[in-house]
Parts: C-alpha cells; sequence; structure tokens
C-alpha cells in the first residue's frame, strides 16, 4: 500500500511541475553525491555562500520546529503579527506534511551566480501544494533539527509570500529573507528599513 502512494505521489508531482504549478518552490537539499547523505538545507548553504552571512544558530533547542520559532522570535520587534501567523503555520507544519518514500521531482529554482561545492548535488526535499506539504523522508530523516528548522521556515515564510502574491514564480525573494533572519541581520534595520525590505521582497 505504501508503494502504491508513493508511486501516485510520485506521478502526480512530475505532472504538476511539468506543467508549471510548482515553479519557484525552492526547497532543495545540498547532499554528498558519493554516499547519497544530506548535508544542509539550500537555504542555509546560500546564506553563506551567496550573502556572506554566518548562520546564528540558536541555543539550546530540542526540535525542529522550535529551531524555526527560534528564527520567528527575532521578528518580535518589528512585525509580531507576522511572527503570530509563522508560528501558527510552523506548528502545524507536520499536520498538513505527507511523507514520500520516493525522491521528489527536482525544481530548478536556485538563481545565479552560486555554485554547490565540488562533489554534491541538489535533491528537492520539500515541494509545497496548495493542500500542504509532501516531504522527502529519507532525507528529511537523516538532517538535523536545524536544517529540518530551516526547511520549516522557508516553507511557512513562502507560503506567506503566496499569500501576497499567488502568481509568485521565485523562490529567490523567499530564500533573501530567510538568510536575514537565520542570520539575525535583521538587528540591524530600521523599522522604516524593515518595511522597505518586506515591500522589496514581496512579503506585504
Amino acid at each position: 500500500m505504501k508503494k502504491i502512494l508513493s508511486l501516485i505521489i510520485f506521478m502526480a508531482l512530475s505532472l504538476s511541475a511539468v506543467a508549471g504549478n510548482e515553479v519557484g518552490n525552492g526547497g532543495g537539499v545540498l547532499y554528498q553525491l558519493k554516499s547519497n547523505t544530506p548535508i544542509m538545507f539550500f537555504d542555509a548553504f546560500e546564506t553563506e555562500a551567496r550573502y556572506g552571512y554566518r548562520v546564528q544558530w540558536p541555543r539550546e533547542i530540542r526540535n525542529d520546529r522550535e529551531v524555526a520559532m527560534a528564527f520567528t522570535s527575532r521578528l518580535a520587534k518589528y512585525d509580531p503579527k507576522l511572527q503570530r501567523q509563522l508560528n501558527n503555520w510552523i506548528k502545524a507544519f507536520y499536520s498538513e506534511a505527507v511523507f514520500s518514500e520516493t525522491d521528489l521531482p527536482v525544481i530548478f529554482d536556485m538563481g545565479t551566480g552560486i555554485h554547490i561545492p565540488e562533489g554534491t548535488g541538489i535533491a528537492q526535499l520539500v515541494i509545497q501544494t496548495k493542500s500542504g506539504y509532501i516531504l522527502n523522508q529519507r532525507y528529511w530523516n537523516r538532517l538535523s533539527s536545524e536544517q529540518r528548522g530551516v526547511a520549516i521556515l522557508h516553507e511557512v515564510i513562502y507560503r506567506k509570500a503566496l499569500e501576497v502574491n499567488p502568481r509568485l514564480f521565485s523562490s529567490v525573494k523567499v530564500r533573501t529573507f530567510v538568510a536575514i533572519l537565520i542570520s539575525n541581520e535583521l538587528r540591524f534595520f530600521t523599522a522604516d528599513g524593515y518595511q522597505g525590505l518586506l515591500q522589496n521582497l514581496e512579503l506585504k
């Protein structure tokens, strides 16, 4: 039964990806080609490789949703309403997620000007649909709580971006906001600067 369900999920996703329904989702994971071992969620890699920021990991966190909410807590000073909305989606994440035992079709949404290390590849970790999230079970279970927390954060911010702009075709701006949050570069923004950031990233 599980194999049949996985096949149905894979076929449905393949068709929707070809049709362009999932363009811009992001949700990739960097993995070792030789061992097929996941290393980190793409946003965490991009934060350092593209933007030159260091990820400021929260301390004493027990699980992935706590990691995601520790990152959103950095919004409290600037945007408590957005923080609450994101936290509600984070808390409901697993109730809205299904796991796929087969690999998900890759959605090419890396943007330009970034190169992944030799011997690594990008696989699809998460695909967000109108009904929730589809997770690559093999990679998800082997990632650390910290990396899964970044993935959950990406998905709820992407969900917010789709709420603002249902025709969103790229996750690049979503990943920029994720990078600013997980690196805590947000602390350098003024209130007006933060509002301008949301406007530029199409999050309001």
